[in-house]
């Protein structure tokens, strides 16, 4: 008996958001607030500017699996006029906002989707949950910089990770599956 199977993607608006930032060069990324542990970054969004009033805002959701109440959580990307939690003046300005500097960052050349897998069973039941857990971002040559749902570490659960440590996306990206790649 299957009591839940449940995959999870981004939806076409998130596609058309993440799509929009080939090409951009992402030399700030925006956050309400910021928590640092080494080269590891967490925040409740980040926003990647593309332009005058463009950005890609990236948070993620809670969720809970309906039958074994498992924790998990999505990530969300949309468009917007306005990086996601920084206020903004009348006038355009951004008012202090905490910013990642991608110092002699080159234009993103491909976004790859990661997805990861969760699943349980017994006897007579079974619980199943697929969902995009990561976002890889290669520069044009060989820097990258990785966005995931936080989990474990430091910052709260429900926030979104940055980070440019070969190390440390080696490890989030472990256990998830390559889903699509956009070029």
């Amino acid at each position: 008996m299957n009591l839940f199977a449940e995959t999870v993607r981004p939806d076409d608006v998130s596609h058309r958001s993440l799509m929009k930032l080939i090409g951009v060069n992402p030399w700030r990324i925006l956050a309400p607030c910021i928590q640092a542990a080494g080269m590891h970054f967490t925040s409740p969004s980040f926003s990647i500017e593309r332009g005058s009033s463009a950005y890609s805002t990236i948070n993620c959701a809670w969720f809970e699996s309906p039958h074994t109440f498992t924790d998990y959580w999505r990530l969300s990307i949309a468009d917007a006029a306005s990086p996601a939690g920084i206020a903004v003046r009348s006038d355009g300005a951004i008012v202090a906002p905490c910013a990642i500097k991608l110092f002699g960052a080159t234009p993103i050349a491909s976004i790859e989707i990661h997805s990861s897998r969760w699943g349980w069973s017994d006897s007579d039941a079974e619980e199943c949950i697929e969902w995009d857990s990561a976002i890889l971002f290669q520069l044009q040559g060989r820097r990258h910089f990785c966005i995931w749902c936080q989990i474990d570490g430091p910052g709260i659960a429900t926030e979104v990770s940055f980070s440019e440590s070969r190390e440390l996306i080696r490890e989030v990206l472990k256990d998830a599956t390559l889903r699509i790649r956009i070029e």
